[in-house]
């Protein structure tokens, strides 16, 4: 598997944001071309999600931080892709991103095409947001995620 992106997450009781920034500045080794933060304020503004592509340092202000008010989230660093990914279906919405290498991603969409979804990137991310899409909550979607993709990958939601 290619060192080509890299994930980070983080549960606290205050803004999580500038964490996240720098386990992912710290992670960007494994990419630089995209950066990208999700965070989760239940109390606020739900589910905010910025992707950047460029350099974490130079594109995650300190202005643009304080904006991401959350106490959960996710970060990713990749070379390919931008990340996490957003996604808005009966389960609600929700973010997620994903470091790995899927075996099966081409026989995974084209099982979701034949099921009558479609997609909008290239991206395979794309097709972890759908796959959780189908549970009949998040447990389930996160399991059934873990039953159908071969090969190795780590992700967060």
């Amino acid at each position: 598997m290619s060192e080509n992106c890299g994930i980070f997450g983080v549960y606290s009781p205050m803004s999580c944001s500038y964490c996240i920034k720098m386990g992912i500045h710290a992670l960007q080794h494994r990419g630089e071309q995209y950066g990208g933060i999700a965070t989760y304020n239940k109390n606020k503004n739900g589910l905010q999600l910025i992707t950047k592509p460029q350099h974490v340092e130079h594109s995650f202000t300190k202005e643009l931080l304080e904006k991401l008010e959350g106490n959960l989230g996710i970060g990713h660093a990749s070379a390919k892709d931008p990340q996490p990914f957003f996604a808005d279906c009966r389960l609600g919405k929700f973010a997620l991103a994903y470091n790995g290498n899927i075996i099966n991603a081409q026989e995974l969409r084209e099982e979701l095409w034949s099921q009558g979804h479609s997609f909008f990137t290239d991206h395979d991310v794309e097709i972890l947001t759908k796959l959780v899409a189908q549970g009949k909550d998040f447990l389930e979607g996160i399991s059934r995620l873990a039953e159908k993709v071969k090969g190795r990958a780590n992700s967060g939601l």
